[in-house]
């Protein structure tokens, strides 16, 4: 209950009081007396009058909502900021595929030097490092929306950007192509223009 509330419900039972002592005044008094009926009749007004402020208060009160204007400002910082977050997370996005990439190239590459290492030749197929008891890695590297990842057939591991064709010839070791095909060298490979995506 706030202070307001706590006067008008003091007032409220002063006034009633105090009439109900005039009234029972004017009952003993004569009828003669014109201040005595002009009084209550003040009082009277001012007890409706703070019952209009006071209902008035509780309709404001039971009013609780947001007008159209506060509900658009809010919309609207929301809008401006979610800009600004869209703008500055928009290169994370870049940067990470091209993480995961040599991540995955390097984990590949290690499994086909373990391979070469414990059989003495080269793997020529993707299945000869996920299969079998001593596989070399647990799956191939799927990342189909940033990148590609293929054995070639001398066994060298190859990176692509998506949906790149594959050559008629084979990649050269160290040359760099966009939109193509190239032979594993290293971090490099994958920060090539347009090899992630």
């Amino acid at each position: 209950m706030d202070i307001l509330s706590i006067v008008f419900r003091c007032l409220l039972v002063g006034l009633r009081f105090g009439c109900r002592l005039i009234t029972v005044i004017d009952d003993v008094a004569p009828a003669k007396s014109p201040r005595v009926g002009k009084k209550l009749r003040n009082e009277n007004r001012m007890i409706s009058t703070l019952k209009r402020i006071q209902a008035k208060k509780a309709a404001q009160e039971n009013n609780g909502g947001f007008t159209l204007i506060e509900l658009l400002i809010v919309i609207v910082v929301l809008g401006i900021l979610a800009a600004v977050v869209v703008f500055s997370l928009g290169g994370v996005t870049g940067t990470s595929a091209v993480a995961a990439c040599q991540a995955d190239g390097a984990t590949v590459n290690t499994a086909i030097a373990a391979y070469t290492a414990s059989n003495g030749t080269a793997p020529l197929a993707q299945s000869l490092l996920t299969a079998g008891s001593s596989a070399n890695l647990q799956s191939w590297p799927s990342n189909s929306t940033h990148y590609q990842m293929k054995l070639s057939t001398t066994g060298q591991l190859l990176v692509a950007e998506p949906g790149a064709a594959p050559t008629a010839t084979a990649p050269t070791p160290g040359t760099l192509v966009a939109g193509d095909w190239n032979v594993w060298t290293g971090a490099a490979t994958c920060q090539l223009n347009k090899t992630v995506k």
